[in-house]
Formats: structure tokens, sequence, C-alpha cells
């Protein structure tokens, strides 16, 4: 940021309804999340009016215990590439993202995930609904809405991309609730989080 300079944030809207929850962003674009039984199964992408923007399509599973197991990304608006991820999870803990793409163009990968010691994901907002932990999922929005699935206990302090090296999460407490989270990838400092409480 230059000094004196400002700027404005945008804004995304999110609406609730019965059965979906719509995210619009500041374009007019929207993501329409279809939800059963609370959980999200599918995503439709809805392009603003210029047909500038385009966000994707989705589809989930979930387990008996109602955790994510599967899901199933689509490009728009060519719809050409397209990629399976499947998660692994282990006593509440997700320990593998294993993701498939269906093209030569869609990437694969594997993401192995380490909680040592456990950081438990307890504040009232599902942190699993920042992209910092699903750079390489589809998990950030349905998390944030509190909308996928039986929640995950942990968050984790190391996560190793079969493609995109390795990043380590170190966590600043304030009584039980986490204050700080920093994020090193391949031991250099990348991202800051702060978090404060009202009294």
């Amino acid at each position: 940021v230059i000094p004196g300079q400002t700027f404005t944030d945008e804004e995304t809207t999110i609406s609730y309804e019965t059965d979906r929850i719509i995210f619009t962003e500041p374009s007019g674009a929207q993501s329409i999340l279809a939800l059963t039984d609370g959980r999200t199964t599918e995503i439709s992408g809805i392009p603003d009016e210029q047909e500038s923007e385009y966000p994707d399509n989705y589809a989930f599973t979930y387990n008996a215990d109602c955790y994510i197991a599967t899901s199933f990304w689509t490009e728009n608006p060519e719809q050409k590439l397209s990629a399976k991820s499947i998660y692994t999870i282990e006593n509440g803990l997700l320990t593998q993202v294993r993701t498939i793409g269906d093209s030569e163009e869609s990437d694969s990968e594997t993401r192995t995930y380490t909680y040592d010691p456990e950081q438990p994901n307890n504040l009232n907002i599902d942190l699993y609904g920042l992209n910092d932990f699903n750079s390489a999922t589809d998990l950030d929005r349905i998390y944030l809405v509190g909308a996928g699935g039986t929640r995950l206990q942990s968050l984790p302090t190391r996560i190793e991309s079969s493609e995109d090296g390795t990043e380590t999460y170190r966590y600043t407490m304030e009584g039980e609730y986490i204050s700080k989270i920093e994020i090193d990838e391949e031991g250099e400092p990348v991202t800051i989080l702060e978090f404060f409480y009202e009294e």
C-alpha cells in the first residue's frame, strides 16, 4: 500500500434460504450452494451480467459420519477441466486430500496434513473456511457457512503437498482461543492472520 492511498474492500454477500445458500460477488456473479440435511451437495456457478466472471461448479459426498468424503470440481464456462478430490478423515482429523485431474490440463496432487500438537478448531466460525487451509481443495466456502458436514476437530500444524512444497502453521493462543496464525511456505513467512474478540 502506498502511503496516503486509500482503497475499499470488496464485499461478498451471503444469503441464507431453506434449501440453499447464495454467495454474490461484487461483480454480481453467484455461487449457489444446494443443501440436503444441512450439507452442501452441489455448488452451481452463475456468471455476472457481462459474463466476465464464472464461478466454478462442484459436487460433494459425505461418509457415514457426515464428514466430507469426495468433491468433484468442474471449471466454468467451457467445462473442459475437472478434477475429483478424495478426503481421508481419521478420528475427526483431515489427514490426506488426494486430487485427481480428469484431463491432461488438470493437476493431480496429494496433500498430507499433520497435527502435532493438535490445535482445536473451536472458534464460532470454522477456520477451515479460510482458503489458507484449503488452497487446493473445494472446502473453504462450505465450511465458512457451516454447511460442510461434520466439523473437523483440529487445525493442522503442517501441510505437505506433492506439487507445492510444505506449509507450516504456528498458533498463538489467547486463553482457549486463537489470537494469531503464522503461515510459512518452505520456511519463509508468507501470511499472518490475527483474530480479535469483543469483551
